[in-house]
């Protein structure tokens, strides 16, 4: 009986441990894609002057990135009376399965304003 109950505990034990070695494992790979998709962020913003476009590379770990930049539509009433134009900045980096339905991603979006190019 004793060996008994000592054989299902450290069966339990064992899978505990398993699951938590994974669960760290997975951690890991979620807390590098942000890295990444923090840094590419911050290289867009740094840009002085941003234009809609899309953009795709990878870094050199397997992980993928894409940035898209989109003017925000203004009225005409704010672009007249603002010098800025606002662009959204998405950010997105993915890993895993060559396809982006079953691969895995971290996104990241945010507004940039930036002083608006006069005609002189």
């Amino acid at each position: 009986m004793a060996i008994s109950v000592l054989a299902i505990s450290l069966t339990v034990i064992l899978q505990l441990f398993s699951g938590g070695l994974k669960s760290s494992r997975l951690s890991d790979v979620y807390t590098l894609g942000t890295f990444h998709a923090t840094e590419k962020m911050e290289e867009v913003l740094l840009s002085e002057a941003l234009q809609a476009t899309l953009e795709e590379g990878d870094f050199e770990d397997g992980y993928r990135w894409r940035t898209e930049i989109i003017q925000m539509e203004q009225t005409e009433e704010a672009a007249a009376s603002q010098p800025l134009n606002l662009f959204q900045v998405t950010v997105t980096v993915l890993w895993g399965r060559d396809t982006d339905d079953n691969g895995r991603q971290i996104q990241l979006t945010t507004l940039k304003a930036c002083r608006r190019e006069t005609d002189t």
